[in-house]
């Protein structure tokens, strides 16, 4: 295994993200590794049903033959892309998946600070220079990392922002095999990314960021928010007669363009503060914000005279896929990397790796039976520093320092529980809050996650 192996994928996941990605918790497959995609998330909660099945979506697209459009109206851009292409769309990021090639767009308004880490190393290869593409009526500079002839990467102005107005972007492509001598992006691939940037439009955007505030530091949300008590109408509602609304409660709620954490932010309510309901789809509400349609998590509203409201059918958005072969785990003798993560589930216990020693260690919370942590080999593909979390029972918000590793599995802290050494999770690997900061700090995107019985 090359050293390239060693080093990790670890410079290319640029997002700028201001309220958290949102990302499917920690689900569970419904059966092995590499079959339906489920949702749940990290919890506490040991008493939680199992995770409900997710279905692959259509992001917010218009269809011209083999040829879609994705349209951000809350940011107020655009871009085209093939169908052969598969899209997943997060708070402030859009992935775009062909086999195990990743297209990553990253974006933020210029009001906006940073939540997507930026590695500050490459695994092993050469940059060479791959011409430019233009986008915006601009040249961006294009650079291949090239290992053993093949195309690993393409960094697109150097991974640094590119400005269109008050917004900015970032690009990078990469391919995602869990063995990076395998990973190879062919020309064709990259000649359908160019079209993809160079039609990239702006335009005005629905979203007023004329208030946009800094992100607010916040403990994630207990499973079930307190709501104040509401004085009920003297005179007795009818169906037809008082409208539907959803009242945020004192903490204010998350404004999302789509029913779950899978889907980006479109604003916030503060709490008290109301907006009109047009439909339900499970446990959230869609509601009318701003003059365009939105949605709010049930737990963190008041909802009145719903009894008429329609059930609206909405596919959820997926995460990024994972690649389809998952290498078993490896007993630590036997792995090569220079520096990576085992997790052990028979002692519930995360060791971090730097040429061959363990150099931080902790006793981690694993998935209960029902909801088991995935095994075999992964690689980190993106790091947050807060991300929000939600399965069939809970709604936790600010997670604090979120590594995903396979689909919506990931290593986070957890501050809700001290019972590290036990099984206490639908699939995530919680930690310690200073174990996970101190691992976040150590681990890179693309880094190999070994877990284990």
């Amino acid at each position: 295994m090359i050293e390239a192996l060693r080093g990790s994928l670890n410079a290319f996941i640029i997002g700028i993200v201001v309220t958290g990605l949102v990302v499917a918790g920690c689900g569970a497959p419904a059966s092995e590794p590499g079959g339906a995609l489920v949702e749940g998330a990290a919890a506490a909660a040991p008493t939680s049903t199992a995770p409900r099945a997710e279905t692959p979506a259509a992001s917010p697209t218009e269809v011209r033959g083999d040829r879609e459009t994705y349209v951000n109206e809350a940011y107020g851009f655009s871009f085209e892309y093939s169908s052969v292409w598969r899209l997943a769309e997060g708070s402030n990021y859009v992935n775009l998946s062909r086999g195990t090639v990743n297209l990553v767009i990253g974006y933020r308004h210029l009001t906006e600070e940073p939540n997507i880490c930026c590695p500050d190393q490459l695994p092993e290869g050469e940059l060479v220079d791959a011409g430019v593409v233009r986008c915006g009526g601009e040249e961006i500079e294009r650079e291949a990392l090239r290992c053993d002839g093949e195309t690993k990467a393409v960094l697109y102005q150097g991974m640094e922002e590119i400005g269109f107005g008050e917004l900015r972007f970032l690009f990078y492509l990469e391919d995602f095999n869990a063995d990076y001598d395998a990973a190879a992006i062919a020309q064709d691939v990259q000649a359908e990314v160019d079209k993809i940037i160079e039609s990239l439009e702006t335009f005005p955007a629905a979203r007023d960021f004329a208030t946009a505030m800094p992100r607010p530091t916040r403990v994630p949300a207990t499973p079930e928010p307190t709501i104040e008590a509401r004085s009920e109408p003297t005179a007795e509602p009818t169906p037809t007669s008082l409208p539907a609304l959803a009242e945020a409660a004192p903490k204010g709620a998350n404004v999302r363009s789509g029913p779950g954490t899978d889907f980006g932010l479109a604003g916030f309510l503060d709490g008290g503060e109301s907006v009109g309901i047009t439909g339900r789809h499970g446990d959230w509400w869609q509601v009318s914000y701003e003059g365009r349609s939105a949605w709010v998590f049930d737990g963190v509203v008041d909802a009145v005279n719903t009894s008429d409201v329609p059930v609206v059918e909405t596919v959820p958005t997926p995460v990024p896929p994972s690649p389809a072969f998952i290498p078993t785990a490896a007993p630590p003798s036997l792995i090569e990397e220079r520096r990576w993560i085992d997790v052990d589930l028979s002692e519930q216990r995360l060791r971090a790796y730097e040429d061959g020693e363990v150099v931080q260690t902790t006793l981690v919370s694993t998935g209960l039976p029902r909801t088991p942590t995935v095994l075999g080999q992964f690689r980190i593909w993106i790091k947050l520093r807060h991300d929000d979390m939600e399965g069939e029972d809970y709604y936790l918000e600010d997670v604090p320092h979120v590594m995903y590793f396979y689909q919506g599995y990931g290593l986070h802290g957890a501050p809700w529980h001290n019972n590290f050494g036990h099984r206490m999770s639908h699939g995530c690997v919680n930690l310690p809050l200073d174990a996970a900061e101190a691992l976040f700090a150590f681990a890179d995107v693309g880094m190999l996650v070994n877990v284990r019985e």
